[in-house]
């Protein structure tokens, strides 16, 4: 049997799961741990640490003087509990002590702990109905993409959202998210309502009175795409490719050089104006027209 803390006529505060027995106890956290029985090769550690069982501390804590001190000092325990973690003495080991202020404790509140005890218990018994369960559920997430099932017993809803899960995937191909709260379980799928909105929407009255948009005509073959018309020079057609490297381009002029009149062809039996000078420091009044 469990027993709830330490008094009169009682001892270690164990919960036995089939023919073994687990240590309820604490650490430096607020949560209660489950610490199991050692091997015959290991070597394990009271239940209380010896020196709270010291006759002079002992009497001086009324709980501890009608207890079972042999058996809280048997060394019988794992040093760590299920989850890993160094445990410090047992539950409600001493009242009022800072490992444990919060009272007694009767059962394990550590979620990894008690993940690893549900383990050593056999198989639940599947229900005739579950099959049925989970297609209308199946079928219910696939059209609103939200279900929830209400008093679901707890050795079933590990399986319900198990099935649930595989099959809905295996029917859309998208995954779900359950949650469990007591006995109610919830299955949510967003992509499954996004696309039975969708759909809903387009079956509508509303969607097939309203005219459909008349298609984009196809643009001429001498029609360049959007921001690839040369506005300069009023051609169609895509800008003209860059030209290949080592190709010598035009030498940029000075406003100087660019401004200043020039004379093209030369007059007879005169020089060539040149083209560009570089000794022109001084801006000229550009060339006439005409």
């Amino acid at each position: 049997m469990h027993s709830g803390g330490v008094g009169t006529g009682r001892g270690v505060n164990v919960i036995p799961v089939g023919d073994k027995e687990f240590l309820l106890t604490v650490t430096a956290g607020d949560a209660v741990h489950l610490s199991r029985e050692t091997g015959p090769d290991e070597t394990g550690g009271g239940a209380v640490p010896g020196w709270r069982l010291r006759p002079r501390r002992a009497n001086a804590r009324g709980r501890w003087r009608a207890c079972n001190r042999a058996a809280l000092a048997e060394p019988r325990w794992a040093k760590t509990t299920l989850c890993g973690r160094q445990w410090i003495a047992m539950a409600n080991s001493d009242d009022g002590d800072a490992v444990d202020p919060g009272g007694e404790a009767f059962a394990p509140t550590c979620r990894r702990c008690l993940a690893i005890m549900d383990k050593l218990f056999p198989e639940p018994v599947i229900d005739d109905r579950l099959a049925l369960i989970v297609q209308t559920i199946t079928d219910t997430i696939a059209e609103h993409g939200y279900a929830e099932m209400r008093n679901v017993r707890g050795d079933q809803q590990a399986t319900l959202r198990k099935q649930v899960r595989s099959a809905l995937r295996q029917r859309t191909g998208y995954g779900l998210k359950a949650l469990v709260h007591k006995s109610m379980v919830v299955f949510i799928c967003e992509p499954a309502g996004s696309r039975s909105a969708t759909s809903k929407t387009a079956s509508s009255p509303a969607a097939a009175r309203r005219p459909r948009a008349s298609p984009r005509p196809r643009r001429p073959a001498t029609c360049s795409p959007p921001c690839s018309t040369r506005r300069a020079t009023g051609r169609p057609g895509p800008w003209p490719p860059a030209p290949p490297p080592g190709t010598r381009r035009e030498q940029g002029r000075t406003r100087a050089v660019r401004d200043r009149p020039q004379v093209w062809p030369p007059p007879p039996g005169g020089a060539a104006a040149p083209l560009i000078d570089p000794a022109a420091r001084t801006r000229n009044a550009p060339c006439p027209r005409g």
